[in-house]
């Protein structure tokens, strides 16, 4: 489609993705994001519960707050799907809140609504 090695039209540069981390009472820890979480950001946000999950003694809780995510791809739906699974793994809770309606409809499109929400 693109032969001439020009960027997409679509996407010509690497999307946003802002990340901010807080601990929370109770050995928990709360990340915020805004901006796009997708194929190109997703690995910042891996990098960050890596980090997080690599403390001792564990968090007992980490709470994604999405917010400010204005688009979110597969790639970025299957980030947290994987960190919640990792976190329960090792006795962590995970949890995802406030997505757009944008996010929400694809939470729940996707039947991983309940299980991220903690519905």
């Amino acid at each position: 489609m693109f032969t001439d090695g020009s960027p997409s039209a679509i996407r010509p540069t690497r999307a946003a993705l802002h990340i901010r981390r807080g601990r929370v009472p109770r050995n928990g820890y709360v990340v915020m994001l805004s901006g796009e979480l997708d194929i190109q950001t997703a690995v910042d946000l891996r990098s960050h519960l890596t980090t997080i999950l690599a403390e001792r003694p564990l968090p007992e809780h980490v709470v994604i707050d999405l917010e400010g995510v204005t688009f979110m791809d597969s790639l970025g739906l299957g980030t947290l799907v994987v960190g919640h699974r990792i976190c329960g793994d090792l006795g962590v809770r995970f949890t995802v809140r406030n997505p757009s309606s944008f996010v929400a409809h694809l939470l729940t499109v996707s039947g991983f609504g309940e299980r991220l929400l903690g519905s």
